[in-house]
């Protein structure tokens, strides 16, 4: 049989019609999501805020909206895959697949198309969809905490160090620490700035150290002034909190919320504060294995693709195809958690995913270009 080399297949007028099939599911596939998911997550953000007046459908509607992008990043490797499955399957069905295959076409020259072609599809994700999900996420967060009232610490990491503002009953304080030390958990040259809700100032603490135990701020070599500029000095000063070691963590910036490239320098600053950046570390890593996930997936999808529909059941082997689907994108999150808990590092949480779905799909590949 005659055949044709791996490059001029991929600038064949065959692999563009079948990159287009793709890309075509890709956008159906992901609109049919959208719809699906936005459904489910209006219904939960009506549940949720009924009993408030300033929230009206309007509200419901742009919130669901907001969080449709990150949805589909998060979704992306099994949409991909999902169309790739789609589009492959209708073409086989028509013999399409048969035909090109007769032409000297490889199934590995036709996952290498179908891969690059994913690929170019998680590129364009980190590099385009992911700053605009970033935006729409900050967006999110603000409106919901601005009509569902709710007062969030706001932690503020920067070169000067930490600044986090904390309301609590008819007072709010702004909290400034040059330094966080993680082995003894203790913040250093820490200041306490003390308003009134109309922005009046009611007090200011200074402090060599500050500790957090339950429920309460310890101080230690204490000065406080209050608006009368009144000095109190104390060795050791207790102050009520609702904070946690652990809610100061979670009120930093979240990783969706910012786009890729401001990322690597964030990380770099949580760690030169003291501060954990693992959850960023594996967001990160993830973002480059994805691309490759998709890639993988895809080539996967080609496995399940290959057999003549005349000889095989076709239906038993989509319902494998999607079932492998489903398995790997709960895989990829379990591993993902491994990785935010700390059980496996940053890289490996995020690249053995699509390493053992390459291989798994690379060694179908092979099965079901023997066995068509």
């Amino acid at each position: 049989m005659h055949t044709i080399s791996p490059l001029r297949y991929i600038k064949s007028a065959a692999n563009l019609y079948i990159s287009k099939n793709v890309l075509l599911w890709l956008f159906i596939v992901s609109l049919s999501l959208m719809v699906i998911i936005g459904l489910f997550d209006a219904l939960e953000t009506l549940r949720r805020v009924m009993a408030i007046p300033e929230a009206t459908l309007s509200f419901v509607l742009e919130l669901t909206l907001l969080r449709l992008p990150q949805h589909i990043l998060e979704l992306l490797p099994f949409i991909t895959f999902l169309a790739s499955l789609i589009a492959l399957w209708r073409l086989n069905q028509m013999q399409e697949i048969t035909a090109l295959r007769a032409t000297g076409v490889s199934g590995g020259q036709l996952a290498l198309g179908i891969f690059i072609t994913a690929i170019i599809i998680g590129t364009a994700s980190v590099f385009l969809l992911n700053p605009i999900a970033a935006v729409m996420n900050t967006r999110h967060t603000t409106l919901e905490e601005r009509v569902l009232k709710r007062n969030h610490q706001r932690l503020s990491i920067s070169s000067t160090g930490f600044w986090l503002k904390e309301t609590e009953g008819t007072s709010k304080t702004i909290f400034h620490a040059e330094a966080f030390s993680l082995n003894d958990r203790t913040f250093k040259q820490v200041t306490f700035y003390e308003f009134d809700l109309n922005d009046h100032f009611l007090k200011r603490v200074d402090a060599v150290n500050a500790k957090l135990l339950d429920g309460q701020w310890l101080l230690t070599n204490a000065r406080e002034w209050n608006e009368g500029i009144t000095l109190k000095t104390y060795d050791a000063l207790h102050r009520p909190t609702a904070l946690t070691l652990e809610k100061i963590q979670r009120s930093t910036i979240q990783p969706h919320q910012m786009p890729f490239w401001r990322i690597p320098a964030f990380i770099r600053q949580l760690q030169k504060n003291g501060m954990s950046s693992l959850t960023y570390e594996v967001y990160w890593h993830r973002l480059w294995a994805g691309i490759v996930l998709l890639g993988v997936m895809a080539v996967l999808a080609v496995g399940f693709c290959l057999p003549n529909p005349r000889h095989h059941a076709t239906g038993r082997l989509i319902g494998i195809a999607l079932i492998s689907g489903f398995t790997i994108h709960f895989f990829n999150n379990i591993i993902q958690a491994f990785g935010q808990a700390d059980r496996l590092p940053a890289f490996f949480s995020a690249w053995i995913p699509p390493i053992i779905t390459g291989l798994l799909g690379i060694g179908y590949l092979m099965h079901a270009e023997e066995s068509a």
